[in-house]
């Protein structure tokens, strides 16, 4: 029952973490688009100035959900091999990559926003190896 319990919590955790993403992109895509409304010379400096600020905002909850997705599992249910990890997570980007191919959407926040959970989806494989190897 722990090990469902598990499963179950690593899935909501997921669709919370992508509705939070899909949000910050969303509102990152409006904030460009002001931005774009600038003359040259402003856009640069907000661009130097800013911009790697701006993209790590942007993955923000992608690091932090997976962490809190990943100790949250291993509260519930310790998994031994991490097989609940590697299974989620081929699962989760064989579904977002055939939902981007299938979609046939021209807009960039939709990639950036698949981009961003493939990544969250492979952090969670990797933290969650690295939090089994901090338990032994």
């Amino acid at each position: 029952m722990k090990r469902l319990a598990a499963w179950i919590v690593l899935y909501l955790i997921s669709v919370v973490v992508e509705l939070v993403t899909s949000v910050v992109v969303g509102i990152g895509a409006y904030i460009l688009s002001l931005i774009g409304e600038l003359n040259l010379f402003l856009r640069i400096i907000i661009y130097l100035l800013g911009g790697s600020a701006f993209i790590s905002l942007l993955f923000l909850p992608a690091y932090y959900g997976a962490v809190i997705n990943v100790s949250l599992c291993e509260t519930i249910c310790e998994s031994k091999k991490g097989t609940r990890y590697l299974v989620f997570t081929i699962y989760m980007l064989t579904t977002n990559i055939i939902y981007a191919v299938m979609s046939g959407s021209s807009d960039i926040a939709f990639y950036i926003n698949i981009i961003i959970m493939c990544i969250y989806f492979i952090l969670i494989l990797f933290l969650s190896k690295a939090f089994s190897s901090k338990q032994k």
